[in-house]
């Protein structure tokens, strides 16, 4: 259970992203870096571990598999899913503003796979940010005297090829976008997504801006007109802050409406103050940690910050069950892990930020229990990283 927020309509920036990750806090993972996607085996390796030997819960890339800052081999920014059966992501960027997000679809088990799979078993959901962010990521000097493409023609056939398979992944939402200049050599941010489940075209309080529809079920977003300063609200022509969490895009959790007013409240707020990138991840980190009592399973759909639970290990998410996670049964502590804010100027003179801290942990001596880190506890193991979005003459001219 993962919720995730974007704005591309802030006058000052081109893309704003505030995101939580909620999984099992035993689940190895890597904390972000620059890299170009090594496997779980390599990561393992080069932690003196085995394949089948136990890696840090959380755990940080070697240098050997990492850098500080991008460069042509180690191209993308994220965290990685260190479990064997992993390797995927679910939020990531690569050093020329291409970028995705992935949540899973809250649901009792996937349905069997379709009679045209390609496969017995489903596919890994982390895979496709992966594949998104390691083909946009790996684009260089050897696609020297190929046509370029466009950034819509990227994104477009990247959803079409995704969306021929998306019934061989357990249920998904996928954000994929890109980052480029305009004629007045500002960013701006083109943003696709993806599902494999139904939508709920009766919701009337949610508008869903769609600027074009794919085949395949893809679809590229309408939410990058830039708004006038001090504008809030929602438009007639769209939502400025879009939430996704564990249901689709027009079928929103409560904690994706009352984030959403909560992002567009908080940017305005700082918009009005003068701060700067890192004024504005404050108060949406602040905006993150909103949390409020968990009684039953349902109560999880209105809280942003995802107090720690005890859940079964394989019902808690079909994934377990499904991508041969090969977890055993029985309970595991399950909460929010991380925050993370992401921020794009739309000057390209100025550097993108992010910032990934941690929420919830396992501490040796807690017995086990896990741990709400305070606000400065969380700044100072947090992992930020500034970069200039180099375009590399990408596009077609």
């Amino acid at each position: 259970m993962c919720v995730i927020f974007t704005l591309t309509s802030h006058p000052d920036y081109a893309l704003i992203i505030a995101a939580n990750r909620d999984e099992f806090l035993k689940r190895p993972s890597a904390k972000a870096a620059w890299h170009s996607f090594p496997t779980p085996s390599v990561i393992a390796l080069e932690h003196g571990a085995s394949w089948q030997e136990s890696l840090p819960f959380a755990l940080s890339l070697p240098e050997s598999l990492s850098a500080t800052a991008p460069s042509a081999t180690q191209p993308i920014l994220s965290g990685i899913d260190a479990y064997p059966s992993g390797g995927g992501t679910w939020l990531g960027i690569t050093s020329s503003g291409s970028f995705s997000v992935l949540t899973n679809f809250t649901e009792t088990a996937p349905p069997p796979l379709p009679p045209s799979a390609s496969r017995d078993t489903y596919r890994s959901r982390g895979a496709l940010p992966r594949g998104w962010l390691k083909e946009e990521g790996m684009i260089s000097a050897s696609d020297a005297g190929k046509p370029k493409k466009t950034h819509s023609e990227r994104l477009e056939e990247f959803l079409e090829a995704a969306g021929t398979q998306r019934m061989e992944y357990p249920g998904f939402n996928l954000f994929v976008g890109t980052i480029d200049a305009g004629s007045d050599n500002k960013l701006f941010a083109t943003l696709g997504y993806l599902t494999n489940r139904d939508i709920s075209s009766e919701n009337v309080e949610r508008r869903q801006p769609i600027f074009k529809q794919l085949a395949h079920g893809g679809k590229i977003l309408d939410t990058s007109r830039p708004r006038q300063a001090g504008q809030a609200g929602n438009s007639a022509q769209g939502c400025l802050a879009c939430g996704l969490s564990n249901s689709t895009l027009d079928d929103p959790w409560g904690k994706v409406l009352s984030g959403e007013k909560a992002m567009e409240e908080a940017v305005s707020a700082s918009e009005e103050k003068g701060d700067s990138a890192e004024g504005i991840a404050e108060s949406l980190f602040a905006m993150l940690r909103t949390s409020q009592s968990i009684q039953t399973r349902a109560d999880v759909q209105d809280s942003i910050c995802v107090p720690p639970l005890r859940l079964p290990v394989k019902s808690a998410t079909s994934a377990a069950a499904t991508d041969g996670d090969g977890h055993s049964a029985g309970l595991s502590w399950y909460a929010t892990r991380i925050a993370t804010v992401l921020i794009v100027p739309r000057d390209p003179t100025k550097e993108a930020t992010w910032i990934e801290r941690d929420v919830h942990v396992l501490l040796e001596g807690t017995g086990d229990k896990p741990v709400l880190l305070s606000i400065e506890q969380a700044k100072t193991s947090q992992r930020m990283y500034t970069w200039a979005i180099s375009l590399r003459s990408r596009d077609a001219a």
